[in-house]
């Protein structure tokens, strides 16, 4: 299996003959840290199937020119879905609506749908956005590029059944990180690697502990960490150091892949 991770929570999977993307938001803001001036929506070839945790737009806004370029099949949450079809000219014929739940099955993998839920902004992430004035200027050039209309929709994971030669892998995967303690009630699963949005609270490395916690991963590979659509978002690897050191807590020891934005790398369990 071999992995690429595009910025944000955009992911590349390759696997089998299958190439799966995850949430592909690839067009970054010029301002964007880590730097990554080959990351764009023009840079993917082929796809066969693209995945959208929700239906805000830096997980959707790309998907509709990547399924007119690669004819790749759409699996996304119904009003997310819904809006694409009929603003944004996605193909209704390559869309799977999704309510959560649902399995899936392919030539090369296998997938459980998972309902979840979108991260809550703490209040010191607010404020320090609403008092930083380059809010105000970049506020008018999402507005203006409509991109706050995209409806979020329901939150979805998904739990990879990957079909390697070597040893089947289980990867999950989600696009935000929100928690509720009955969230999960009756859907525990452990998985080998647990790929998530490491963003949106100050102390974000706490939900993400406790999505370790629950889920019981080999590896952990941090997403949407980047500074991708600043004013807006921010750099969180401080949040990635800090879920490092608590790891290192356990008895079990869990490794965190940081993977460089547009580096491939191949992943053997």
């Amino acid at each position: 299996m071999k992995i690429r991770w595009l910025g944000t929570a955009a992911l590349e999977i390759k696997t089998g003959s299958s190439i799966i993307l995850i949430d592909p938001w690839l067009s970054r803001f010029k301002k964007a840290y880590p730097p990554a001036p080959n990351v764009n929506r023009d840079m993917i070839e082929k796809a066969d199937y693209i995945f959208i945790s929700h239906g805000h737009f830096d997980h959707f806004e790309d998907t509709p020119y990547l399924v007119e370029k690669t004819g790749a099949q759409v699996f996304v949450s119904e009003r997310a879905a819904k809006f694409a079809i009929e603003q944004k000219n996605l193909k209704e014929e390559k869309v799977t609506s999704l309510l959560g739940d649902e399995k899936l099955e392919f030539e090369d993998f296998n997938v459980q749908v998972i309902n979840g839920k979108h991260i809550d902004f703490d209040f010191k992430t607010i404020i320090s956005k609403i008092f930083n004035p380059y809010t105000y200027s970049g506020a008018y050039r999402i507005l203006k590029r409509g991109q706050l209309k995209w409806p979020k929709g329901d939150v979805l994971g998904y739990l990879f059944d990957l079909f390697v030669e070597e040893k089947p892998i289980k990867f999950m995967l989600f696009g935000s990180l929100g928690w509720r303690d009955d969230l999960f009630e009756g859907k525990e699963s452990e998985t080998d690697i647990l790929a998530m949005p490491i963003a949106g609270r100050r102390e974000a490395w706490k939900n993400a502990l406790k999505y370790i916690d629950l889920f019981n991963p080999e590896i952990v590979i941090p997403t949407h960490w980047d500074d991708a659509f600043p004013p807006f978002s921010d750099y969180y690897m401080n949040q990635i150091d800090k879920l490092e050191e608590k790891l290192k807590n356990k008895q079990k020891q869990i490794d965190i892949i940081k993977l460089e934005i547009n580096k491939e790398r191949e992943i053997n369990l």
